[in-house]
């Protein structure tokens, strides 16, 4: 990947940008003359790119191939992967985009984001270290933090490369700053998000590849946010995102008598 800086009002020219820099895609929206705007940064496998749209965009896309994780500073994503359900990324959000071997589709809402990619094989890599760990490719499985907490890391951690290593070019062509940069965005993906990497008797790393912990904390945040509402459980299975015959979850009797039971979330972090 090649540093690059690519700006238009062609919609036509766009698309053939974004299908030569990301994967083939086609791309719809809403004005005559849409601006878009992409510069890229690199530092050996690792890609910054910093996007912008100053228009509601439509998109379908091939699988990427690659790690792709997204911080929102702008504007809002609603976005579909194949095979799950749809989602909204709003500013602060820091998450994986989409598993490298899925298409996904959406609508890009006058937004400006980071898009830093790499290599799926620095997962491995990463992984291999674990001792005890058994053979067999790694996977992300979820494209949010499992915690408010890891969402919080998750977001530094991203802004970090971006800000502090990648935005200077000295230090970004230092082949050892280069390979650390993406061993620490590797390990910060199978430390902060759901993945398959966990070893035996692991309980902590188990939860990353555990949905139904995912599933719980959203349960629980909106029935704490609507304490005061009656609530069915058909609202409490589609703020969980599950369909309602999977919605039985264990919920603690009245979540207003467990006011620790979880933890705030921060700033950049509204947690999975």
């Amino acid at each position: 990947m090649e540093p690059l800086t690519f700006e238009s009002r062609d919609l036509g020219q766009a698309e053939e940008f974004l299908s030569r820099a990301y994967a083939s895609m086609s791309i719809g929206s809403d004005v005559d003359r849409p601006h878009t705007r992409v510069s890229r940064h690199v530092a050996g496998p690792v890609s910054v790119d910093h996007v912008e749209f100053d228009f509601h965009m439509s998109y379908a896309v091939d699988p990427l191939g690659k790690v792709c994780l997204c911080v929102v500073e702008s504007g809002r994503i609603d976005q579909r992967v194949e095979g799950a359900e749809e989602d909204v990324f709003r500013p602060g959000d820091a998450v994986l985009i989409t598993p490298p071997d899925r298409p996904y589709r959406g609508l890009i809402s006058r937004a400006g984001f980071t898009i830093i990619m790499f290599d799926t094989g620095l997962l491995q890599q990463v992984a291999a270290v674990l001792p005890g760990r058994p053979p067999g490719p790694v996977q992300v499985l979820g494209h949010r933090p499992v915690s408010a907490a890891a969402a919080r890391h998750l977001y530094r951690t991203l802004t970090y490369v971006r800000d502090d290593v990648l935005s200077d070019p000295g230090l970004a062509a230092e082949p050892l700053v280069a390979a650390g940069a993406g061993q620490l965005l590797a390990a910060t993906v199978l430390t902060t998000l759901p993945s398959n990497a966990a070893l035996p008797g692991d309980e902590v790393a188990a939860d990353r590849r555990d949905a139904h912990t995912q599933t719980l904390r959203r349960a629980v945040a909106f029935i704490d946010e609507h304490a005061d509402a009656p609530l069915g459980i058909a609202e409490i299975a589609a703020a969980a995102r599950v369909s309602p015959p999977r919605a039985p979850i264990r919920l603690p009797p009245s979540p207003r008598h467990h006011p620790a039971r979880l933890p705030a979330p921060g700033p950049h972090g509204r947690g999975p």
